[in-house]
């Protein structure tokens, strides 16, 4: 009985092992994908411009919607809304053009995984480029963390348009073709 019981113990430690280095190994390449080089930085860059370069129709304004890197939320999609209608979906690192009509602007940031969404509100002006940058919301973290989905559902209530995975800020709005951070002649 006595040599069973020690094949036994021996397994359950081959196996113990085996579970830790598989957690280490997956804890490593968590750590390094969420790291960002200035590769990464420039290469969103390029994407934002790219994607402001879209010339503005007449009686419309360009929203140039863009995601930041990092390793929060990087798995997620942001999707976005502008006036209740779904515009884009980005991944972490792209950017998208979206022409939309002058006036009252809600654009809306959400994600399937959160509760709630992030709300920000502007006047849209024909002609004008709105940068708008989209990142993850890391206050949001803490409470899911803590106690789950009725922590999550409790601080989207009390957070209201300011609440879910992403936020939001308009980084510049311009007149015509010009964007935010670039370069002037």
């Amino acid at each position: 009985m006595t040599g069973e019981c020690a094949a036994f113990a021996a397994g359950l430690g081959r196996r113990a092992g085996r579970v830790v280095t598989a957690l280490l190994c997956t804890a490593i390449a968590g750590l390094a994908a969420g790291c960002q080089t200035t590769e990464t930085a420039s290469t969103e860059a390029a994407t934002a411009a790219a994607a402001a370069n879209v010339p503005i129709p007449a009686g419309k304004a360009r929203l140039v919607l863009t995601r930041v890197s990092g390793m929060y939320a990087s798995a997620l999609d942001a999707v976005v809304k502008v006036n209740n209608q779904e515009v884009a979906r980005l991944a972490t690192g792209t950017s998208q053009a979206v022409m939309i009509a002058p006036g009252p602007t809600a654009v809306n940031i959400d994600s399937w995984s959160a509760p709630g969404s992030y709300t920000i509100n502007l006047e849209a002006k024909a002609g004008r480029t709105y940068k708008v940058e989209i990142s993850p919301r890391t206050e949001a973290l803490a409470p899911a963390l803590i106690c789950g989905l009725a922590c999550g559902l409790m601080e989207a209530a009390a957070k209201g348009d300011k609440a879910g995975a992403f936020q939001a800020r308009i980084v510049d709005g311009l007149p015509g073709d010009q964007v935010a951070g670039a370069a002037t002649r």
